[in-house]
């Protein structure tokens, strides 16, 4: 069996520790415990990381997830995962998603407003969905 190459394990990692840091967010909201619950900042809170978080992901799916070199039929997947000009900006990406994502899940714990939840939840499947496959069998 042949080891699987690192950029597909760093995908994994990532959407690994984006679902478990959202479940324990959840988790700690469900306790009751929003650190900047009643405040007169929270709903400006919420909405500024929401926003921020929001053009990440969009930037990093609609703009440029496109712009990534796509695999010839002549070039093994090995090949291409080992291509510095794919890898690179493949990286860009997903590091763009999570880092919405993050932005956003952290809006959430601080605020418990739903909005930064459901740009999480959108950002983890927008990152679900740019996985290794979504490069290579295109």
């Amino acid at each position: 069996m042949a080891a699987e190459s690192a950029p597909p394990k760093l995908h994994r990692v990532l959407l690994i520790g984006q679902l478990t840091s959202m479940a324990v967010f959840l988790f700690v909201h469900f306790r009751g415990i929003v650190p900047l619950r009643d405040s007169d900042t929270a709903s400006l809170v919420a909405y500024a990381l929401s926003g921020i978080a929001a053009l990440q992901v969009i930037a990093a799916f609609f703009v440029l997830k496109p712009r990534v070199p796509t695999r010839s039929p002549a070039q093994s997947v090995e090949q291409y995962w080992s291509t510095p000009s794919s890898t690179q900006q493949i990286f860009l990406v997903w590091f763009i998603l999570e880092a919405g994502v993050v932005l956003s899940a952290v809006g959430f714990l601080l605020t418990g407003d739903p909005l930064p939840a459901v740009i999480a939840g959108v950002g983890i499947l927008f990152f679900f969905r740019s996985g290794p496959s979504a490069f290579t069998e295109r």
